[in-house]
């Protein structure tokens, strides 16, 4: 079994850069073409207490995850076309659809029992929260729960169609109970240090090839990180990624991520099994280009403003 992500993005940008996007007579598209073996497994991040905001102490000593019998990635693949459907629903918990129109139109990621974080410019076209609906669970039709949306709140530094402070958070106007098939991810603290060239993995639904038709089940994909200074060279992002910035992917090119569904999360195990969010699908130059990974918002770099915004 290969996993191997080509997210799709909607809208490109006048520098050829395209911005991991909805345009409005398609879905948000997010072609997973995989390349890296791996076996099954489950994935939660379980914390002691689920209701109550303020609780960064009690998420970091009880936030653990119980992985059955799957490693990450063990080996590389050529590219191939294509997505990997994710096993069934509790594959992903944290993975949510962020609807407006009951379309799909960006990925989001479950932080608590009220909160969501995406990208900042999934909101650029629609920030009234009565537009928009969440849904969970593996499958877009139908889904396992759906929420409504009290606030949306994007970063206040985020000017579109600059790819600096892409991040928002989303409330719900009804809390979700957690369960086996949905659930948080943990947050990592400011000051953690994820190594680069270890594999993470990005979920999220999307069109199995450019153009393609959508799948309704949810997909998923394993990238490396890479380190600013690789991804700055001129010949890679010739110093555009900043600090709030995160590339993954592989330089020589084939697995990537390319039109697709922002705002989904990228995720990596530490060795306690304990699954922690790197990163928010943000932008890219194309597709699968050599030189030319993914970016994601570095997810440690807004982790303060994240609790200033949500409590957690």
């Amino acid at each position: 079994m290969t996993n191997l992500l080509d997210v799709s993005f909607g809208e490109a940008l006048k520098d050829q850069t395209a911005e991991r996007i909805f345009n409005d007579y398609s879905w948000d598209e997010l072609s997973l073409h995989h390349g890296l073996m791996s076996m099954h497994f489950d994935h939660k991040c379980v914390a002691a207490k689920f209701a109550e905001p303020n609780m960064e102490q009690e998420e970091r000593a009880w936030c653990a995850s119980h992985v059955q019998g799957r490693s990450v990635a063990v080996a590389g693949l050529p590219r191939i076309t294509g997505g990997i459907p994710s096993y069934g629903d509790g594959e992903w918990p944290w993975q949510a659809s962020l609807q407006r129109d009951n379309i799909h139109r960006c990925g989001a990621t479950l932080i608590s029992n009220t909160w969501l974080v995406s990208a900042a410019h999934c909101f650029r076209e629609a920030k009234n929260p009565r537009k928009w609906t969440v849904t969970f669970g593996t499958y877009l039709r139908p889904p396992l729960m759906i929420r409504h949306v009290r606030t949306i709140i994007v970063h206040e530094q985020y000017r579109y169609p600059a790819h600096e402070h892409d991040i928002a958070v989303v409330q719900l106007a009804k809390h979700v109970e957690f369960s086996g098939v949905v659930h948080h991810v943990c947050l990592p603290d400011a000051m953690e240090v994820f190594p680069y060239n270890i594999d993470a993995v990005v979920t999220g639904w999307g069109a199995v090839s450019n153009d393609g038709e959508t799948p309704n089940v949810l997909q998923e994909a394993t990238v490396k990180l890479i380190d600013s200074e690789t991804c700055n060279r001129k010949e890679v992002y010739n110093g555009a990624i900043t600090p709030g910035m995160l590339c993954a992917g592989y330089l020589e090119g084939g697995i990537d991520s390319c039109q697709g569904d922002s705002g989904g999360p990228l995720v990596t195990p530490d060795i306690r099994n304990m699954w922690y969010l790197v990163g928010i699908v943000s932008w890219g130059d194309e597709c699968a280009k050599p030189n030319k990974p993914g970016v994601y918002t570095r997810v440690t770099y807004y982790r303060d403003w994240i609790t200033k915004h949500t409590g957690l």
